[in-house]
């Protein structure tokens, strides 16, 4: 009996892990859930769930039949699809609906992408009664980041190689001394509530802007986003994305009203600043935002 109660509690632990995120070894992944649906922030993929039920009375012809319920599973899934990309956020402040309801040429282009969206084939389920689940996935990057990154994320050819500060020999000359060969930055928010956005800024103790639109090339934030997002700190370290030696700061708290924008210390950033050298792989969008 006893042995009978732990399996129970274990199978239900697994259920609760399967049903609610997928897979565990995913947990990694900093994924937003929604009603049909979730944003996986971590690969940059929207999935959005769609039904498709089959008529009262049936035309007798079942393949027709069959290829309407799948239609309309899908027509669903890109109606759900819509919901979630309308909450996406940006910034701090605006989200994709504060785009696409007032620029027509905006929602146009949205409602085309949407349309485009890959369906998971191996994730379509045929139910007992007739009933047909697809699920439709769409990338944050390529022509979706190109329609919604803000205009001033432009397109940065060169960095120039310019002395920040003149000669700066206190503190921790260790570490600045070696900025050069740091690979990309790593921030560790644990233990402070950030959500995720397509253009988050980073800032320090003054307000000062360290990391944001003036700092990204619109052509690396357009194929992989401006900061990618994880949940661990030893993973994201390892990330290729920041190379193999990043730099690792703390995020102290959030600013804005989105609760997207970071604010690091006046340390971290002086570090930061004490070379041009971050530049380069500011540029590159070679920066990774560690999530509770």
């Amino acid at each position: 009996m006893k042995n009978s109660s732990v399996f129970t509690i274990l199978f239900s632990f697994l259920f609760v892990c399967f049903a609610s995120y997928g897979f565990c070894k995913k947990s990694n992944e900093a994924i937003e859930y929604t009603q049909n649906g979730h944003i996986n922030w971590t690969t940059g993929i929207i999935q959005a769930k769609g039904v498709g039920t089959p008529l009262k009375k049936s035309s007798g012809n079942a393949s027709v039949s069959n290829m309407k319920i799948l239609s309309d599973s899908k027509n669903n899934a890109r109606h759900n699809m819509l919901k979630i990309i309308q909450n996406v956020r940006i910034d701090s402040i605006k989200k994709a609906r504060n785009y696409a309801t007032i620029n027509d040429s905006v929602a146009k282009q949205l409602e085309e992408i949407i349309y485009k969206a890959r369906e998971n084939e191996t994730m379509r389920k045929y139910m007992s009664d007739g009933t047909v689940e697809v699920y439709l996935q769409l990338s944050l990057y390529g022509g979706f980041a190109q329609l919604f990154l803000p205009e001033e994320i432009k397109q940065i050819e060169s960095i120039k190689q310019i002395a920040v500060g003149g000669n700066n020999s206190s503190s921790q000359p260790s570490k600045t001394s070696d900025l050069k060969n740091y690979t990309g930055l790593v921030v560790d928010t644990t233990g402070i509530a950030v959500n995720p956005a397509m253009a988050l800024r980073l800032l320090d103790e003054d307000g000062k802007e360290v990391y944001g639109s003036a700092f990204a090339s619109r052509e690396f934030a357009v194929q992989k986003g401006m900061s990618g997002y994880l949940k661990d700190l030893n993973a994201a370290k390892k990330n290729s994305r920041v190379g193999n030696h990043p730099l690792s700061v703390k995020g102290l708290r959030t600013t804005g009203p989105g609760n997207s924008d970071i604010i690091i210390s006046n340390a971290d950033a002086s570090i930061l600043r004490s070379s041009s050298e971050h530049l380069a792989f500011l540029k590159k969008c070679k920066v990774i935002i560690v999530l509770d």
